[in-house]
Formats: structure tokens, sequence, C-alpha cells
């Protein structure tokens, strides 16, 4: 098993994202949830914003919008 760590403060392109992904790889992203101003509902389908509502914490809601939002921006 090989881990690679790429620290950002910004998040990082499509193509380095391509570049760290091998055939059969995983690849984990960990993604700070207090940084507010990145945490875009405008990223959300009307659908991603119902579900949104059914989420009953702040935490878990952040934590949705962060991951649809990046699962997003690599796709």
């Amino acid at each position: 098993m090989v881990i690679k760590v790429l620290e950002s403060l910004t998040p990082p392109s499509s193509l380095s994202i391509y570049k760290l992904w091998n055939k059969n790889d995983a690849l984990i992203f960990l993604i700070d949830l207090e940084m507010d101003e990145q945490l875009e509902l405008s990223d959300l389908s009307s659908d991603e914003k119902e579900y949104l509502n059914t989420l009953k914490t702040n935490y878990f809601r952040k934590r949705f919008i962060a991951s649809r939002s990046f699962l997003k921006f690599i796709l």
C-alpha cells in the first residue's frame, strides 16, 4: 500500500487528482468543515437541498454540502 499526502489550502485541480489515481486505487479526501466560506449551497440541486433539510445537526449539513460539492468538482 502506498500512501500519498497532498496538503493544500485550495481544492486540488482535476488534473492533479487524475495524476494521483491509478487503477484499483482508493482516494481518501479530508475536507476541513470549518472553512464555511467554501461551503456553497448553490452547488446543490433542489433534491439535494431538500435532503439537506432532513439532516438534524449542523455538522452533518456541512459534511453533506462539502462532500457533494467536492464530488461534483472532481467529476
